[in-house]
């Protein structure tokens, strides 16, 4: 090829290819909406996991809670189930009949009752991720230098924050490692309780966790008839604690308890 024709081709390319930070904007913005799902599928799977497991452990152990729980969801579906309407000859029951499935009776519900009209498991969860969500806050400070507790943060520096340091304070918490529901929310001290996060950063999946965490356990106190055990097979005194080193899993001791169960008469 003639260079002058070589020439002139290559000009053509050079004013045909996107300026650099064009091509890295758009892959950038290509990549956005997979890496979010992402993250919540694997938040999800860990952090709404754990907390799940420590639920279901915390129930085994406070029949009293348990109880309370089952007759809360039961309500709910009392209220909210339709009755078997879907043919003249009611041969197939509808979603919402007693005599369908738990799942299929538990997904008749409407998001928003789950969401207003559960202060039971609200509290159950609430209690969970203060005790058994050994999570850390790191925050970098992008503007000019400031004091916390007249200790300096210089700019372009990270403060780390474990939620330990207010979920387990016993002067927030009386007997912090104590499982308790019933407890007040703390208002005497700003940000009493991060299980969520807090201020301008809170877990934006929130509402899909609790109403996960609500679903399992609607599934499982009605499902099934469980209890937390020793090795002996006798009801497990004190209940494992949570292990905050485990900052992933949050697990305790291996072989410390098991979960005893059984299916109920229902349909799953």
């Amino acid at each position: 090829m003639p260079e002058e024709d070589r020439s002139l081709k290559e000009q053509e390319q050079f004013r045909e290819r996107k300026p650099l930070t064009e091509q890295k904007a758009g892959h950038d913005l290509h990549c956005l909406a997979p890496r979010f799902i992402m993250g919540l599928l694997i938040a999800g799977a860990r952090a709404t996991g754990t907390t799940a497991s420590w639920l279901m452990t915390y129930l085994g152990g406070h029949p009293d809670w348990r109880s309370k729980a089952a007759a809360e969801i039961e309500d709910l579906l009392a209220s909210r189930c339709s009755s078997p309407i879907s043919s003249p000859t009611h041969e197939t029951p509808s979603a919402g009949s007693p005599s369908s499935s738990l799942s299929a009776q538990l997904a008749s519900i409407p998001i928003g009752a789950w969401e207003n009209e559960t202060p039971v498991l609200d509290a159950l969860i609430r209690e969970t991720t203060r005790i058994a969500q050994p999570h850390t806050a790191m925050r970098r400070n992008l503007g000019p230098e400031l004091y916390i507790n007249n200790k300096i943060i210089p700019t372009g520096a990270y403060v780390i924050y474990p939620f330990s340091d207010v979920h387990l304070d016993p002067e927030i918490y009386p007997d912090p490692w104590k499982f308790d529901p019933g407890r007040k929310e703390v208002t005497h001290v700003p940000f009493g309780y991060v299980g969520w996060g807090g201020g301008k950063t809170v877990c934006l999946g929130t509402r899909l966790a609790k109403l996960e965490l609500k679903l399992v356990t609607a599934m499982f106190v009605l499902g099934f008839r469980h209890f937390a055990v020793d090795k002996m097979g006798k009801p497990s005194n004190p209940l494992p604690a949570p292990n905050w080193n485990d900052i992933l899993l949050c697990r305790p001791p291996v072989g410390s308890f098991k979960l005893k169960y059984e299916r109920t008469s229902r349909q799953l």
